[in-house]
């Protein structure tokens, strides 16, 4: 029986080796018949946005074309500026006439004003200004995912990577044993019952996915050719210059064989396409010795790799203690600045040569020049600084680096692509000013640096427990988005109107005062008891301090009001010192012990009070995601 189930089985296998190859071998005659590469200026149909990819948000495309890097990068006329400027009024002229309580008729005018606002676009920009715009965003598809995997089967790039057949399915198999190992991992690591109010940080999977993106983003790079990616670099046409805020759409998947045996299941599959995986920057532009080595991010992000910690002897204990991984802008900066009281003065030297290394790695050999401590130290003449200064804030500021790391993960072929940019940086130093850059990027770290996990420890978390707070109250009375949960429509006992009126809650969004028009009093009064229930439950007891309508209502003297705010300071950190994979496992616990400690400053009356606001335990809150629907 052994036997027959190894015949069986080879014999399937060929089959779908056999389908697989007539498969891939169309897909290529296909490509090399067909004209594929509309990036071309003189086709017939010119596009803006990936072959069956779909704006989510129609008058995105409008925002996105006057942004000025892609303004400028397209030499917009004056004219064709007035123009777009016209026809995004009246798109917003339309958006306020669309019923808000129709969402079959908002998803049909989103649809229309999409190909209307790609219409017009495509009529005011020449054919040049297209393909650039084509090129734009796939730059922006390519450097937001950081692999090239996605971009493989895009209809415009099918002449360009010429893909064949045995490189077809060696590309199945990774993508294959990749999603096989993320469903393994997932299932090893569920998420309990997940309800609406589930912490963010919970339910975010891809600090836990992100070496297995980064290792079949590695795999499936190594299998194409040299000639291959410069090609697609090449068709990528000059990298765009500054940091436009991206435009959403929906990208085209890559076709899937056809399944041969349907008696025979498939193992499942996961696949990782559209996942912001990088950090970007919302500061100021990179210049000339603009950031502070000492407070680079990159400082915290390196001490969470165990490599760099087991190098500089430091105990992951603690790191948990001073190091607070997942914090926003403030509290990493806090962090960084306290490593120079607890860090022996060699371990902090070998850190920030460390963070050069990996600076340099991030965003390519002009990264170094970005630090005030290497140009203080270089002591550059007036006319290398003439010289270097816009070369190192061009680079910087552009994508360049960030296509190159995209296509070519290996360090060694990226390095030889990028070899006449470090050569021309070269030539800007004299022989000492090489010495001491090299004495100050050190020794090459002797094991490996997963540039996944380094983005993983630059990411904030999710949850507004992990936020800075400087003032009590700032939070939104009430969180409009759970008006179009059905658990929250049932609760409320809303009638057939007033559903009609919500309709997919946008207007509530958009205008909050929208509540007292469509609710009753008590209606209003149990959905605000249930808004402040549901930031509880989410970011801990503390959240519900950050609400305006519990300061308002407690009116905590002066101080009470900064026994809150450090209570809060103390449950983000304390939240944040808890290891990602052990949230789902102590976050009670630290619920309980903050509770306690918010409840001791307020008086019995102020406790009436709360109890009062947070009004009966609300069922709905612990029901799965449902979205509402409308009569």
């Amino acid at each position: 029986m052994r036997t027959e189930g190894r015949v069986s089985h080879a014999k399937s296998r060929r089959v779908k080796q056999s389908t697989f190859r007539s498969w891939m071998g169309m897909f290529c005659v296909a490509a090399s018949i067909c004209d594929g590469n509309c990036l071309r200026a003189d086709d017939d149909q010119v596009r803006l946005f990936p072959i069956g990819s779909r704006l989510i948000s129609p008058a995105t495309v409008i925002g996105y074309v006057i942004q000025a890097p892609v303004r400028d990068d397209l030499k917009l006329s004056a004219e064709q500026q007035q123009r777009i400027n016209q026809i995004r009024g009246e798109m917003q002229a339309a958006a306020q006439n669309i019923d808000a309580s129709d969402a079959r008729a908002i998803s049909a005018e989103n649809a229309a004003r999409s190909e209307t606002a790609q219409s017009a676009l495509v009529e005011i920009l020449t054919p040049g200004q297209c393909r650039r715009h084509l090129q734009i965003v796939l730059q922006q598809m390519l450097v937001s995912s950081g692999s090239i995997d996605e971009m493989l089967y895009l209809e415009e790039l099918s002449d360009v990577f010429q893909l064949d057949v045995d490189q077809g399915e060696q590309i199945e198999s990774i993508r294959a044993d990749i999603g096989q190992t993320g469903y393994e991992r997932m299932r090893a690591n569920r998420v309990g019952r997940i309800s609406m109010v589930t912490n963010a940080d919970l339910l975010n999977r891809l600090p836990e996915m992100s070496d297995l993106i980064e290792q079949e983003n590695q795999r499936i790079a190594a299998v194409l050719s040299a000639s291959q990616k410069k090609r697609f670099l090449d068709a990528l046409g000059m990298p765009l210059a500054g940091r436009p805020a991206p435009v959403a759409f929906s990208r085209p998947r890559p076709p899937r064989p056809k399944p041969v045996n349907f008696g025979v299941r498939r193992p499942p599959q996961l696949y990782f396409p559209h996942i912001q995986r990088r950090t970007t920057s919302n500061g100021p532009p990179a210049t000339l010795g603009g950031t502070a080595l000492s407070e680079s991010p990159l400082n915290a992000a390196l001490l969470a790799l165990d490599d760099i910690r087991e190098e500089l002897k430091v105990a992951p204990e603690r790191l948990q203690q001073e190091v607070l991984l997942g914090g926003d802008t403030p509290e990493v900066l806090r962090c960084v600045k306290k490593l120079a009281d607890w860090l022996k003065p060699a371990q902090l030297a070998r850190l920030h040569q460390l963070v050069l290394q990996v600076a340099c790695l991030r965003s390519g050999p002009t990264a170094v020049f970005e630090f005030r401590e290497v140009i203080d130290d270089l002591q550059l003449a007036e006319e290398q600084r003439s010289k270097l200064a816009p070369l190192v804030e061009r680079e910087l500021n552009s994508n360049r680096h960030e296509l190159v790391l995209a296509v070519e993960p290996d360090p060694v072929q990226r390095r030889v692509l990028e070899k006449g940019l470090s050569d021309r940086l070269d030539g800007l130093l004299n022989a000492e000013q090489r010495q001491r850059l090299s004495g100050m990027l050190g020794d090459p770290h002797r094991g490996s640096l997963s540039l996944a996990a380094i983005e993983s420890a630059l990411l904030p978390r999710m949850s507004l427990r992990a936020r800075t707070t400087t003032e009590l109250g700032q939070q939104p009375p009430i969180n409009s988005l759970l008006m179009t949960m059905a658990a929250i429509h049932d609760e409320l006992k809303l009638s057939d109107e007033q559903r009609q009126a919500i309709g997919n809650g946008r207007a509530f969004v958009q205008n909050p005062d929208k509540f007292n028009e469509i609710l009753d009093a008590t209606q209003r009064q149990r959905f605000q008891e249930i808004s402040l229930q549901a930031e509880a439950q989410r970011d801990g007891p503390a959240a519900i301090f950050r609400s305006r309508i519990v300061i308002a209502e407690l009116m905590p003297n002066e101080e009470q009001r900064r026994r809150l705010l450090e209570l809060i300071l103390e449950d983000t950190r304390d939240y944040l010192r808890i290891p990602r994979e052990k949230l789902a496992e102590t976050l009670n616990d630290l619920d309980t012990a903050t509770s306690a400690k918010l409840e001791a400053v307020l008086t019995d009356a102020q406790r009436e009070k709360l109890a009062r606001l947070l009004g009966e335990p609300a069922d709905s809150l612990d029901q799965p995601p449902r979205a509402a629907r409308f009569p």
